[in-house]
C-alpha cells in the first residue's frame, strides 16, 4: 500500500473533534442580535392624572426593555395594551408591542426554548414585517431541522435586511437541503456587495471555495434514507456503502439509547461519505482530523474497503452519530470536549466494550485545564492522549455513578438555561472530584 494510505489509516484512529463550523468566529456564540430600535420616551406631558398614570407606566416597561428583561416589558405591555380605559396608553403600547415582542422571543431563543419563541415571532408579524422576526423563526426551525420551513423565512430575511450571521445561517439551511446552487448566488451576491468587512470577506471567500468542492462532490453522490439518517456517498465507487452505512447507524442508535440512556434523533441526520480527496478539500476542522461533525456528520472513505477499512469506517460513523445525538438532546448547548469525546469513543465499542487498555508509555494523567478546554488547539499527539484519557474520564464517571449516568446528565443539561456551565448533575459528583479521582486511578492503573 503506499504511505498516503498508511497515513490515513493512521489519522483515522484520531477522531475528530466535533462541532467545528464553518467559520470558526461562529463556533463559541450563538447568533447576536442587537437590541430592537429603543423604545419611545414616555410623554412628558403630565396635563391630568390619566396622563402620569400613563408616563409611570411606560417609564417601567422602558426600565425593563433597557435591562433586557424583555419578557416583564412584555408582560406589561400587554397589560397597557389591553387598557381601553387609556387610550393614550394603549395606543403607545400597540405601537411598541412588535420590537418587544421580537426582543422577548430573541431572549427566548437563546435560552434554546424555541416553541415558545416562535410563538412570539409570529405573533409580532401581525404588527408589522419586522426582518429580526423572519431571521428568528428560520433559526428556531433550523435548530428544529425543519430546513424546509427554516429557509422560507430566512430568504424573507434575506429580502427585507441583511446581516452577516443571518447570511451564514441561511447558506447552511441552503446546504443543508442540497440547493448547493442557490447557496452559491447567494454566497457570490454577498461577496460583490462589498458591504462587509475584511474578516468577513474572508470567510466568505473560504466557504466559497469549500462551497464549490461540494458542489462537485455533491454531482457524483447518491443518497439513501434510513430511520435516523440520509446517508450520501459514491455509489460508482462502493455500491453498498449507503445501506451498509445506514445498518450501523441504526445499531449505533440502538446502543447509544439503551445502554447510555441517550434519545434517538427525531431528525434524520446528514450523513456524507467522501472520497479521501474530497474530504480533504471540505474539512474545516483541525489538520489532522478525518471526519467531523459540523451539523451534518463528514466521513473520509478509502477507495478500497478492506475488512479492517470497514471496521474503521464503522467506529467513526458510531463516533460521530453520538456526536450528533447529543447535540440534538442538547440544542447545540456546549459540551465540555472531554465529555464529548469520551462518550464518542465510548459508543464505537458498544454493546461489548472492553477492559480499558492504557497505552503501553502511560504517562501521567493530563492537567485538569486540558480537559476543560478545546482539543481543537492541541497537536496531534496530544489530542491522541487527550481523546485517550477523556474515555478513560468518562468510563471513570460510569464506574461511579451508573451507566444511565450519561443520559441523565444530558436530560439535565438540556433543562437549564443556555448560559449555565456545563455540569455532572443530577450525580453527586462535580468534574474537579471526578478528575481527582480519575487522576488516582490512573495512577493506580486501575481498569474498567
Amino acid at each position: 500500500m503506499k504511505l498516503g494510505f498508511y497515513l490515513f489509516i493512521l489519522f483515522l484512529l484520531v477522531i475528530a473533534f466535533s462541532q467545528w463550523v464553518l467559520d470558526p468566529n461562529r463556533q463559541e456564540k450563538e447568533l447576536e442580535v442587537e437590541s430592537i430600535t429603543e423604545l419611545r420616551e414616555p410623554d412628558k406631558d403630565n396635563s391630568d392624572n390619566r396622563s402620569s398614570q400613563a408616563n409611570l407606566a411606560q417609564q417601567k416597561i422602558l426600565d425593563y426593555f433597557q435591562k433586557k428583561n424583555f419578557q416583564k416589558a412584555l408582560e406589561l405591555l400587554r397589560i397597557a395594551s389591553e387598557d381601553n380605559s387609556n387610550p393614550k396608553l394603549k395606543n403607545w403600547a400597540d405601537r411598541q408591542m412588535p420590537r418587544v415582542l421580537v426582543s422577548a422571543g430573541w431572549a427566548l431563543y437563546h435560552q434554546k426554548k424555541c416553541t415558545e419563541a416562535k410563538q412570539l415571532f409570529e405573533e409580532s408579524l401581525k404588527y408589522q414585517k419586522e426582518p429580526l422576526a423572519f431571521k428568528g423563526l428560520g433559526a428556531c426551525y433550523y435548530l428544529e431541522k425543519d430546513f424546509w420551513t427554516a429557509s422560507n423565512y430566512l430568504w424573507r430575511f434575506i429580502d427585507r435586511g441583511f446581516d452577516f450571521d443571518g447570511l451564514i445561517l441561511t447558506l447552511e439551511t441552503l446546504e443543508s437541503l442540497g440547493q448547493f446552487e442557490d447557496a452559491w448566488l447567494l454566497l457570490n451576491d454577498s461577496i460583490a456587495k462589498q458591504s462587509l468587512n475584511d474578516e468577513q470577506m474572508k470567510s466568505l471567500e473560504k466557504r466559497l471555495s469549500i462551497l464549490n468542492e461540494k458542489v462537485k462532490e455533491a454531482e457524483s453522490q447518491a443518497q439513501l434514507e434510513g430511520q435516523y439518517a440520509i446517508v450520501h456517498y459514491r455509489a460508482n465507487d462502493h455500491q453498498s456503502l449507503g445501506l451498509w452505512a445506514l445498518d450501523i447507524i441504526d445499531q449505533a442508535v440502538a446502543d447509544l439509547t439503551e445502554y447510555l440512556d441517550m434519545l434517538a434523533p427525531s431528525k434524520q441526520v446528514e450523513v456524507f461519505l467522501y472520497s479521501v480527496e474530497g474530504f480533504q478539500k471540505i474539512n474545516h476542522g483541525p489538520g489532522w482530523a478525518q471526519g467531523l461533525y459540523d451539523g451534518r456528520v463528514r466521513i473520509p472513505v478509502p477507495k478500497k474497503l478492506s475488512e479492517r477499512n470497514k471496521h474503521i469506517l464503522g467506529n467513526t460513523l458510531r463516533h460521530e452519530i453520538s456526536h450528533a445525538l447529543m447535540n440534538e438532546m442538547l440544542s447545540g448547548r456546549k459540551v465540555p470536549t472531554w465529555f464529548q469525546e469520551g462518550g464518542a469513543q465510548y459508543s464505537e465499542c458498544l454493546p461489548n466494550c472492553r477492559t480499558f487498555k492504557f497505552p503501553v508509555k502511560k504517562g501521567r494523567f493530563l492537567p485538569q485545564t486540558v480537559f476543560e478546554g478545546r482539543f481543537v488547539n492541541l497537536n496531534q499527539q496530544e489530542a491522541k492522549i487527550a481523546y485517550i484519557q477523556s474515555l478513560y474520564l468518562l468510563k471513570s464517571l460510569i464506574y461511579l455513578t451508573g451507566h444511565d449516568s450519561v443520559g441523565r446528565i444530558l436530560i439535565h443539561q438540556a433543562k437549564t438555561s443556555s448560559n449555565q456551565i456545563f455540569s455532572l448533575q443530577p450525580t453527586d459528583l462535580n468534574f474537579s472530584d471526578l478528575y481527582r479521582k480519575t487522576s488516582q486511578f490512573w495512577l493506580e492503573g486501575k481498569k474498567f
